[in-house]
């Protein structure tokens, strides 16, 4: 018999799948995706890349093909999720969401126009504070 802690998680996580089943499909079906490959592959292998024997983790190439799953490393793994650590638009070390310093100001002023103001504003009260 389950444990009263690990009923309330579940009963927790049950109503919140039920009510967010059509706002965060994503992370329904990433649920489902991974509840499938555990049924499926119980066992764990080593990573599919050439050359790489560590123990892979499940990788779902597609979300919406639950039972095709590639077995990559903890490394291999981050690298498809985020990308080597390179900018997306020049070689400079990454900064955030895949750019480089330089590169993540430019995006955050063209997303969001109070960005430069907030910045000038934090600026200003730290050289305040600072003296500086």
């Amino acid at each position: 018999m389950p444990s009263k802690d690990l009923e309330v998680r579940r009963a927790t996580w049950r109503r919140w799948a039920e009510k967010n089943r059509s706002k965060d499909s994503v992370a329904y079906k990433k649920y489902l995706a991974r509840q499938a490959a555990q049924a499926k592959y119980p066992e764990l292998k080593t990573c599919s890349v050439l050359g790489c024997y560590e123990i892979g983790e499940r990788h779902h190439p597609d979300y919406q093909k639950r039972l095709e799953i590639v077995w990559l490393c903890k490394t291999h793994h981050e690298e498809v999720h985020h990308g080597i650590n390179k900018c997306k638009l020049c070689d400079s070390k990454r900064f955030s969401r895949g750019y480089c310093s330089k590169h993540y100001k430019q995006i955050r002023k063209q997303e969001d126009p109070e960005y430069a103001t907030r910045v000038s504003e934090i600026r200003r009260k730290y050289h305040e504070r600072t003296g500086k």
